[in-house]
C-alpha cells in the first residue's frame, strides 16, 4: 500500500473516532439547547401571518451555519488577538451572522456538534432544509502561514459553485493575492473535512479556513475583520441565491 493511501486511511479513522467521542460528550444544559439555535423568529412569523405563499418565499432564504469542533475539542488555538480556540471564536461569529442575516432579510439557524457529532450536526441541518450551509473554522499549522481556503464536497453537485462564491468573497474581503488565495479544496469523503461536506447530497455546503489562528499577521487580519466576514458570508449567500 502507498503512503498516501495510508495517510488517507489514518485520516479517515481520525474524523470517524472523533465523530464517535462527540457523540458520547454529554452536553450541559446550555449547549443542549444550543444544538440548534433559531434566528429570525420574528420573520418568520411575520411570514406566516402573511399565508402560505408569502412563509414559502421568505423560508426560501435560509442559511445553516454549522460551529466546526466542539467544547471540548475546541480545535485549534488562535494567538491574540483572537486569543480563542475556533469553537469559542466561531461560536461568536455565528451570532454576527445571524444578525446580518436578520438585516438583510436572510435567516440563519446555527447548529453545534455538541453530543451528537458531525453526523448528528448535518441531520439537523437535513431537517430544517436550507439553501445551503457553511461550516466554519479557521486554520493552524507552523506559525508562518497565512491564507484563506475552502472546502468543498463531491456529495452535492451545487457545493462547488458555492463553495467558489464564498472563496471569493472572502478573498475579497481579505485581499488575499498569490499564495495567499489558498483556492477550493475539493475533498472526497475521507480527508480532512471531508465528513462534514459530503455530508448531504441535495443541499449544497462547504467548510471555510479564512486565516490562519497561529499566524500573527492573519490572527490580526480575522479579529479586525471579524464582523466584515459575517457580512461578506451574508452578501455572498443573498448574490449567489438572489
Amino acid at each position: 500500500m502507498k503512503p498516501q493511501d495510508i495517510l488517507t486511511q489514518l485520516i479517515a479513522l481520525k474524523e470517524q473516532v472523533g465523530d464517535i467521542i462527540d457523540q458520547l460528550q454529554t452536553p450541559s444544559a446550555k449547549s443542549k439547547s444550543a444544538s440548534v439555535i433559531p434566528a429570525n423568529s420574528r420573520s418568520r412569523k411575520e411570514a406566516r401571518s402573511r399565508g402560505p405563499a408569502a412563509a414559502g418565499a421568505e423560508t426560501a432564504q435560509k442559511l445553516a451555519i454549522v460551529v466546526g469542533h466542539t467544547r471540548v475539542d475546541g480545535g485549534a488555538e488562535g494567538i491574540a488577538p483572537v486569543s480563542a480556540s475556533e469553537y469559542s471564536w466561531n461560536s461568536d461569529l455565528a451570532s454576527l451572522i445571524s444578525a446580518a442575516g436578520a438585516t438583510a432579510g436572510v435567516e440563519v439557524r446555527t447548529f453545534f456538534r455538541d453530543g451528537i457529532g458531525v453526523s448528528g450536526a448535518y441531520a439537523n441541518v437535513r431537517a430544517w432544509r436550507p439553501r445551503a450551509s457553511i461550516e466554519l473554522h479557521f486554520n493552524a499549522a507552523n506559525g508562518t502561514a497565512r491564507g484563506t481556503e475552502t472546502l468543498y464536497g463531491t456529495a452535492c453537485a451545487a457545493s462547488a459553485g458555492w463553495a467558489g462564491a464564498i472563496q471569493n468573497a472572502l478573498v475579497k474581503l481579505y485581499a488575499r493575492t498569490g499564495g495567499q488565495n489558498r483556492g477550493l479544496k475539493k475533498c472526497p469523503p475521507h480527508p480532512r473535512g471531508g465528513a462534514s461536506v459530503n455530508a448531504m447530497s441535495d443541499i449544497p455546503s462547504c467548510l471555510i479556513e479564512p486565516f490562519f489562528g497561529d499566524n500573527a499577521a492573519d490572527a490580526t487580519l480575522g479579529q479586525r475583520s471579524k464582523r466584515a466576514q459575517a457580512q461578506a458570508l451574508i452578501d455572498a449567500f443573498k448574490s449567489h441565491f438572489p
